[in-house]
């Protein structure tokens, strides 16, 4: 197995791009520095508090036996008259946030 040539003291290898410079045997790439690459911009991401806050929605049923509103989707049954929800209970996307 071939061992990797170490880099030169002055080059620090915490700086990854100092690393493209180390040449390795057998390679064909070509490493060119910074100034002659083309201005390209940098792709940054957005700072947290520019990001819009994810929308957060529930679902609510009411029940269609005696109008009870409000109740989640979770509950399958009305709590005020213990009707089951069925077709024709009106479910409503509530946004929350």
């Amino acid at each position: 197995m071939e061992r990797l040539p170490k880099p030169p003291p002055s080059m620090s290898t915490n700086d990854p791009a100092r690393l493209l410079a180390i040449e390795l045997p057998g390679s064909q790439l070509d490493f060119h520095d910074d100034a002659s690459q083309p201005n390209c911009p940098e792709i940054l991401p957005s700072p947290i508090w520019q990001l819009a806050p994810k929308k957060k929605y529930v679902y609510i049923w009411q029940c269609c036996g005696c109008g009870h509103s409000g109740i989640n989707i979770m509950v399958t049954a009305c709590s005020a008259c213990g009707a089951a929800r069925c077709a024709y209970c009106r479910t409503t996307k509530v946004q929350v946030r």
